[in-house]
């Protein structure tokens, strides 16, 4: 019998997912402010930690811009980002 592992997403992985799919979807807007950490993570029902995890992989992305003692905001180049993306994921499904 073969059996394949299972992938369990993290928690980070599925807040990530779920900030980016707003932002794809135009719910979140480039230049909008981002709900506080505290927020989020009531909104999701994870902790903070992960909620200020997921914010610190997306701002490293390109996605988000934090700034201190003021909030955390979608960046005008996250849409572009993820086109730019998508573009390369599916050109490398084609060679």
């Amino acid at each position: 019998m073969s059996f394949k592992t299972i992938k369990k997403e993290s928690t980070l992985e599925v807040i990530v997912q779920q900030i980016k799919d707003q932002i794809k979807k135009g719910i979140l807007k480039p230049g909008e402010k981002l709900p506080s950490e505290r927020k989020l993570a009531d909104l999701l029902g994870v902790s903070r930690a992960s909620v200020r995890e997921a914010i610190q992989a997306l701002a490293f992305s390109g996605y988000l811009e934090v700034i201190q003692g003021k909030g955390t905001y979608i960046l005008e180049t996250a849409i572009k980002y993820d086109e730019i993306v998508n573009f390369f994921s599916e050109f490398s499904n084609y060679s």
